[in-house]
């Protein structure tokens, strides 16, 4: 496999020669989880290992701030049509569940949780 550097990390690589500047190595090359090459013996590292995990936690919780928010639209229109006077079934459960979304959201972001009114 022949691999170029820039910055000290894998820049490209390709199973030919394709540049002057071409290092070769018997090692493997793939991208990892953030998109980077790395040689694939780095994906048994501890450090690369707890970088994997912090990446999918971070995904994991950007989809349940995604499918709340998705939630919470639907919520929403509910809210404005009881704003408008008009008669919704279950609206108080309705209420409660947004809250608790808008909560949940709030805390994933880092955010306080908002109060209920008295």
């Amino acid at each position: 496999m022949y691999y170029t550097l820039k910055d000290n990390k894998i820049e490209m690589c390709a199973k030919f020669k394709f540049s002057d500047d071409c290092l070769y190595t018997d090692k493997n090359i793939v991208r990892g989880y953030d998109g980077v090459l790395v040689f694939e013996d780095t994906l048994n590292t501890s450090e690369y290992q707890t970088g994997l995990s912090q990446h999918n936690q971070e995904v994991e919780k950007t989809q349940k701030i995604n499918e709340n928010k998705e939630k919470l639209e639907e919520l929403n229109k509910d809210l404005l049509q009881v704003q408008a006077g008009l008669v919704i079934p279950n609206i108080e459960e309705k209420k409660q569940e947004f809250r608790t979304l808008l909560n949940e959201i709030r805390v994933l972001e880092g955010k306080a949780e908002r109060e209920e009114a008295d």
